[in-house]
């Protein structure tokens, strides 16, 4: 009775890049380009600042370091614009006329103590999502 023999798979690259191949094939697939993120709030606040900033000791509900509240999307819009959803000329931490100088971009930006989240250093990508977010108006949507 023969026995099956298993054979390696040849190809021209070594044992490593096989390896690493379907890492690559899929980090590939996920190159979705900042752009393909929505800039709506929804997904900011739920992609960026419920997870990253809506801590227990950071701006939770019940600890809202400097009165800024991103635990849920009615408080952290009210936090960030200085309005509530459905009003008219959203401010505070925002400008949409001139979105590079909107506070929030300057505290996600800071190399320096002052930089939110403290702890890492923000995605440019995500950065750049909340800028087009606030270069769109800022709408509660």
């Amino acid at each position: 009775m023969a026995v099956p023999i298993a054979l390696p798979l040849i190809v021209p690259w070594g044992r490593a890049a096989r390896a690493l191949l379907p890492c690559a094939m899929l980090w590939l697939g996920s190159c979705d380009s900042q752009l393909d993120r929505p800039a709506s709030f929804n997904y900011v606040h739920s992609a960026i600042f419920a997870p990253g900033c809506a801590t227990a000791s950071c701006h939770s509900s019940s600890q809202a370091i400097e009165d800024i509240d991103l635990s849920d999307k009615a408080a952290a819009y009210r936090s960030l614009t200085g309005v509530n959803c459905g009003e008219d000329d959203p401010s505070l931490y925002v400008n949409t006329d001139d979105p590079d100088r909107s506070a929030i971009l300057s505290i996600m930006r800071s190399t320096g103590g002052d930089r939110m989240p403290p702890d890492v250093e923000p995605p440019a990508e995500e950065i750049a999502l909340v800028e087009r977010w606030i270069a769109e108006g800022a709408p509660c949507n």
